[in-house]
Order: C-alpha cells, then structure tokens, then sequence
C-alpha cells in the first residue's frame, strides 16, 4: 500500500548508495553466468516545499525501472526491501550491450506501477500505473567498468518530479485497486513513453480537461481512498475555471459532486473531495432547478454522462403514452417527462456552459439561488460521441399532428427551447426525466 502525505516541507536531497553484488540467481538468465553486476548507484529524491501530496520517501516494493541510451532489447530494474534497493533484474538485457562510458541511462519511478511491465516497439511504454505523477532521472551519465569478471554500473540519480501534477483524493475505507473520476477543468496526465535515446514524453499533452483519469487506491495521512492525478486546464474562460464538476465511478456506482471556488486549483495542490453525491437510476438533484427536481440520468441510462442508446419516439403527451413505448418505471419512480414549461424554468438558470464529464460532452447547468445542479450530455440523435453533436431532449408538449415539442443545444448554443422548436415524432431523441 502506497503512503503519502500532503504536505513534504523541505527535505532536500536523502542519498542511498548501491553497493551490492548479486548473485547470478538474481540476474536473468541471458547474463553471462561468469559475470557478476555490482551497482554504484547514488539515489536523490528531489522535492521542494510546494510539492503536495506525493511521496516522502522510499517503501518496500518500491521499484525504480533503468533504460539505457540506444539499447531497447530490455531494461533493469531496482528494488526497494524496506532499508536498501537489495533486488536488482536484468529484463531481456545483457551486460555486453551496455556502453563502458560515454553513455547516459534514463531512471523511471511509478507510484503505482511497481508490477508494471515496460515494453519497446519505437519507444518504451508501460502497460499499466503511468497515468499519474511519476519520478524521473532523464539521461544520466553513467559508467561501467568490467574487472575480473566483475561489471560495476555507477551514476547519480536525481529523481525528480516534472511537469504541474495536482492531487484529488476521494476518501474511502473500502477502496481496492482502481476507479475512474473526471473534472471539466482538469486534464489527464502522466508518462506516455521513454525513447530510446532516453527522453521523457507526457501521456497525454493534448487531452481534452473532462477525459476520465484512474484513481488508485491508497492511505494518506492514516486516510484510506483513491488518488488521482492530473494537470489544470489553463484556456477556459476565466468564469467557467471556478466552476469544477467532478464524477467518480467505482464497481458500476456513480456520482458527482460541484466545487464552486473564488479562485483556480492551482499548480501542485492537494484537493481531498467531500462526500461526493450518488447518481444514476432512482437518484435526483440535490436541490431544485428552475423550481423542479430533475433526475441525474436521462431515462434508460446508468450515470449523467451516458448517451449510447437512450432515445424514444414521441408517443404522446400522457405518462402512459410514454411508458408504452419503452419507458415503463416513471410511474414507479414518481417520475414524468417534462413539459415544455417545465424544460424551459431547467433553461432558465443562470449558469449554463459547455463541459466535457466522464468524457462526454454537454452542458452543466446551475441555480445560484438554490444551488442545484446537474449534467446534460450532447445525446445527439443515435449518432455517437462528437464533440461538436447536438443535445435534443423531448418534452411531452405536442407542437401538432406530426411534431413534438424539444429542448435544443449544440456546440455554439446552451440549452433552450421555444414553440419554434419542433422535431417529427418518429425521431428519437434522449428524454431526461423530472421528479413529480
């Protein structure tokens, strides 16, 4: 189990130098059986006082994997016991193809990837635990000196962090391995991969704020929960950039929760989540929108940023009208399609933008006398994600013989709806139930 503390204050550099011989058993079996690996290696843990939520310091099964420059037939790997990096591997490589000086090797530390597995096509990329912060020594010198038989590797790793990673933790004393989690101001991030040549490149430079990010599970602080990392999105509109929708999924559970602040998370905070609130079937907003409750999920859906299929036709304006076409439980939940009344107080909160949740586009909108909330995701008409789909949303208003009555949005346009805006009945579009 990963331990890591909020605040680090000033260590400055702690230094552990290698000095073991192993014993052939400890080498893979493509190391020359008359050679021995004796490593040299001073290790730096570097941090500095604004640093949060990150590691202090080494724990057992700590692994620290070692490419070197010009070489992609394997890597070693280094492991922590608890007092010294007593294990070390050789993984697909052998001695001989290690430069006797003039070469550099590039170290890589990943807080949950200590059973990850590094493989190369054209650069090096790490099947699982890369996509959070991670600790780097990019292109040390290093040398290696062969006597009697004896190899010894020296070098000097600085491991340090790169890159702006902020923290979000989600308290939870039954948390195991991993859950999702997303914010419209937050973009993943990690280590996308090692060139050969040693250089570090980020996971994800272009990834949209709201794309889904794993969270592992961890203790903080004697706190159980999952942990998530990423970087601030810096172009949104300096309004919307208070404004933080959060959705976090565990084991087909879901929920959100919103963080209105009077300032940015910044560089390298350490957000820990309240109560989040539980969303999907059954469960509505926290508080009015427009005067009305709402619920979290358009109907047929699981979680508000689902789309895939959760259309209908327009069958008529009675509840049971609607329930003969597929939407059996409204009765059941106390629940209605809207009215065209009803859908227009939903469009006629004051907040109302463009977002990316759980990696889907649509509108979060807001009452700033009640504080209530909730996500529309962009549904469009059965034609899958994009980002620039439209939302249509029926009402159980008629507008004639042959059209319904639809809440509209697209790209460019909040949500809104007026006489004007009518669809044929036979189109199917998303419906997203209120609460009678």
């Amino acid at each position: 189990m990963k331990r890591f503390y909020y605040y680090l204050g000033i260590i400055g550099f702690s230094l552990i130098t290698i000095t073991a011989c192993y014993k052939d058993s400890n080498i893979s079996s493509n190391l020359n059986q008359k050679e021995s690996l004796k490593l040299n290696l001073t290790i730096k843990y570097e941090s500095d006082s604004e640093t949060k939520g990150k590691k202090a310091g080494w724990e057992s099964g700590d692994k620290i994997f070692l490419f070197f420059n010009g070489v992609t037939s394997g890597y070693l790997t280094i492991t922590y016991d608890g007092m010294n990096w007593d294990d070390a591997a050789l993984n697909g490589l052998t001695i001989d193809e290690l430069s006797e000086s003039g070469s550099t090797l590039t170290a890589i530390f990943l807080p949950f990837g200590n059973d990850a597995v590094p493989t190369y096509t054209t650069k090096w990329v790490f099947d699982k635990g890369f996509d959070t912060y991670y600790l780097r020594a990019a292109k040390q010198s290093y040398t290696l000196t062969k006597v009697n038989g004896i190899t010894t590797l020296t070098a000097t790793l600085a491991m340090a962090q790169p890159g702006r990673f902020c923290q979000f933790f989600v308290p939870d004393e039954s948390a195991t391995g991993t859950a999702l989690f997303s914010c419209n101001n937050i973009r993943p991030q990690g280590l996308g991969s090692v060139s050969s040549s040693g250089s570090c490149n980020n996971l994800n430079d272009t990834a949209n704020s709201g794309e889904l990010i794993t969270g592992y599970a961890g203790t903080i602080g004697g706190e159980k929960g999952y942990y998530f990392y990423g970087t601030p999105y810096n172009d949104a509109p300096k309004l919307y950039k208070l404004y933080y929708y959060f959705t976090f999924e565990k084991d087909g559970v879901y929920y959100d929760y919103l963080k209105i602040g009077t300032s940015e998370i910044s560089d390298k905070s350490a957000v820990k989540l309240p109560s989040m609130n539980r969303v999907g079937v059954g469960y509505y907003s926290n508080n009015t929108l427009g005067g009305y409750t709402w619920a979290t999920v358009n109907y047929g859906a699981s979680k508000p940023w689902e789309y895939e299929s959760t259309q209908y036709e327009w069958p008529g304006s009675t509840s049971s009208e609607w329930e003969n076409t597929g939407l059996t439980q409204l009765a059941g939940r106390g629940e209605a399609v809207p009215t065209a009344s009803q859908l227009e107080a939903l469009c006629s909160v004051s907040v109302k933008f463009r977002i990316m949740a759980g990696g889907v586009v649509g509108y979060l909108l807001y009452d700033t006398g009640t504080k209530g909330y909730l996500f529309l995701p962009m549904s469009g008409r059965n034609e899958g994600k994009d980002v620039h789909k439209v939302g249509y949303y029926w009402s159980s208003t008629e507008y004639d013989g042959s059209n319904g009555v639809y809440l509209s949005s697209d790209a460019w346009t909040a949500p809104h709806i007026g006489d004007y805006l009518h669809q044929e009945k036979t189109k199917k579009l998303s419906v997203r139930p209120i609460k009678l």
